[in-house]
C-alpha cells in the first residue's frame, strides 16, 4: 500500500498495521561502479530492525519512476512495509558511492529528489503518535517540505533519536540545534563528534563534550560509534564502552545503520546500555563483512556471548 502524493490533493489510507519503531526519511540507490544497492540511512535503521523482528515503518519518498517501482518491490520483500512511503512528481533518490581500499566509502548525494517532498499527514500523525520512537538524520532536513514534516511529528513522538548523519554539504548549525533540541537519544560517530565540538565551542575530552551537549540541549543519552574502537554511550551519569568485533571489513556502507539498528533492537526491550551496545557492534560488524547496507540476517546470528 503506497500513498500517492500530488500537490495540492491528499488521499486517506486506513492503516492496519502498528509500528513499533518508525524512521523518517531517506530511501534511495547507492550506485556503485558495478551495481547498485538499496540504502539510505533511515530505510537501512527500518530494513535492519525488521530483519531483527521489530515491526518498524518507513516514512519517506520515492519517485513514480521504474528505480521506485524497484525500491518498493526491494522494500517489500524484506519486510519494510510501504504503508507511509509516498510517491511524488520528483525523481528517486541516487547517491554515487566510491570505496577506498579499506572499504570505506565517499559520496555523491543528488538532490532536489522525492524524499525531500515527505508530507505531513493524519497517517503520519497517527503512526507516530501511536510507536514506540521515531528515528531520523539530518539529510532529509535539506529540504523545507521535509524538514516542516519532521519537526512537526517530532512533537508527537514518545522517545526521539536522532541519527546525526552529517552530509556536506546539507547541513549547518541552526539545522543542527533544531534536531539536537528535538531529540531523547543522539547518535553519533567520532568524526561527528569533532565536527560538533567545533561547531558549539565544546571543548574538553569526549566525556565533558558529551556532557555539554546533554546540558545545552536536553539530550538524554548519546551514542556514538568509535570505528574499529567499538562504541560508547553516556546516560547523564554513567559512562558504557563496547569492544568492537574483530572483522575484516570489505564494505562499511550501512554499517552504522546496522548498529543503531540492533542498539535500538535491544533499547525498546529495555535492556541495559552495555548490552545495547555490545548488540549493536555484532549488527554493524557483520554488514561491513557483507557488500551493500542490506544483507539478510535475524537476532540469532547475534546472541551476545558468541
Amino acid at each position: 500500500m503506497v500513498l500517492q502524493f500530488h500537490p495540492g490533493k491528499s488521499k486517506k489510507v486506513h492503516l492496519m498495521k502498528k509500528f513499533s519503531v518508525i524512521c523518517f526519511g531517506e530511501i534511495l540507490w547507492d550506485i556503485y561502479p558495478e551495481e547498485k544497492f538499496p540504502g539510505g540511512a533511515p530505510f537501512n535503521v527500518a530494513f535492519g530492525l525488521n530483519q531483527l523482528g521489530e515491526p518498524t515503518g518507513l516514512i519517506s519518498g520515492v519517485g513514480q519512476d521504474e528505480l521506485g517501482d524497484q525500491i518498493l518491490q526491494f522494500a517489500k520483500s524484506k519486510k519494510v512495509d510501504d504503508a507511509l512511503i509516498v510517491r511524488t512528481n520528483a525523481p528517486t533518490g541516487t547517491v554515487s558511492v566510491s570505496l577506498d581500499s579499506n572499504g570505506k566509502p565517499s559520496y555523491t548525494i543528488n538532490e532536489n529528489v522525492a524524499y525531500d517532498l515527505i508530507p505531513f499527514n493524519s497517517n503520519l500523525e497517527v503512526s507516530v503518535s501511536n510507536s514506540q520512537a521515531l528515528v531520523y538524520g539530518s539529510l532529509a532536513c535539506r529540504a523545507p517540505i521535509s524538514r516542516k514534516t519532521l519537526l512537526r511529528l517530532t512533537k508527537l513522538s514518545k522517545l526521539n533519536v536522532l541519527d546525526l548523519n552529517l552530509r556536506s554539504p546539507f547541513y549547518d548549525r541552526a539545522l543542527i540545534e533544531s534536531l539536537l533540541h528535538s531529540c531523547h537519544i543522539c547518535k553519533l560517530n567520532d568524526e561527528e563528534l569533532i565536527v560538533l565540538s567545533k561547531m558549539f565551542d565544546l571543548g574538553g575530552d569526549e566525556k565533558s563534550q558529551f556532557k555539554k551537549l546533554m546540558n545545552t540541549f536536553n539530550i538524554e543519552t548519546i551514542v556514538m560509534t568509535l570505528g574499529p574502537d567499538g562504541s560508547m554511550a553516556f546516560d547523564g551519569s554513567n559512562y558504557f564502552r563496547a569492544d568492537a568485533e574483530t572483522i575484516t571489513p570489505i564494505d562499511t556502507v550501512g554499517a552504522g545503520d546496522a548498529f543503531l539498528a540492533g542498539f535500538l533492537f535491544k533499547y525498546v526491550q529495555r535492556e541495559n546500555l552495555e548490552n545495547c551496545l555490545q548488540f549493536g557492534n555484532k549488527v554493524g560488524a557483520y554488514v561491513a563483512t557483507q557488500p551493500g547496507a542490506t544483507p539478510i540476517y535475524d537476532a540469532r546470528l547475534f546472541a551476545i556471548g558468541k
